[in-house]
């Protein structure tokens, strides 16, 4: 008699093994369509009259010249404002753009991150197929706390690897 309570409960135990295992984990499907962009990049092409992010837009393009006298034609920078000047915004804020190619595709993974949009230093175009992409490029993310110190621990150790980088450069 124990011999087939014995049986009955090794079969029942992998009986239910193998449903637990037979059953699919729950599989949220991304959307076939792209983000829709609130935040125009060079990735996504410049949304005309989007007015430039250090300006209090929403444009994250590369602030290079020809994108500066499309902005003029636009009417989204001031008329007498110069490149120069309007370059200098973003380093007087301490942001960094794809116009420093040290930091060109990390996908905001570098010592001036997160992105802009993200309340971080960096306005380098995100990686696109990437969940940084889709929130930069919507606007729509949320950090709780715990990963929020992650991250600025992350972008802290990055800092201080590149200045002891540079201080051994300059031995």
């Amino acid at each position: 008699m124990q011999k087939i309570v014995s049986l009955i409960f090794c079969i029942g135990t992998i009986g239910w093994f193998l449903m637990g295992c037979a059953m699919e984990p729950e599989f949220s499907e991304k959307p076939g369509t792209p983000p829709v962009i609130r935040y125009c990049n060079d990735a996504t092409g410049h949304i005309k009259r989007k007015k430039p992010w250090i300006l209090g837009g929403e444009c994250c393009c590369t602030p290079t010249k020809e994108r500066f006298e499309s902005y003029k034609e636009e009417r989204t920078v001031p008329d007498k404002m110069e490149y120069e000047s309007f370059l200098n915004l973003f380093k007087q804020k301490g942001i960094n753009t794809d116009l420093d190619s040290r930091y060109r595709y990390t996908n905001n993974l570098n010592p001036f991150g997160p992105h802009v949009v993200k309340e971080g230093h960096d306005m380098g175009t995100p990686t696109p197929g990437t969940k940084n992409y889709e929130e930069v490029v919507s606007g729509v993310f949320r950090i709780d706390e715990a990963e929020k110190k992650e991250v600025q621990e992350y972008y802290e150790n990055l800092k201080s690897r590149e200045k002891q980088i540079e201080k051994e450069k300059g031995k």
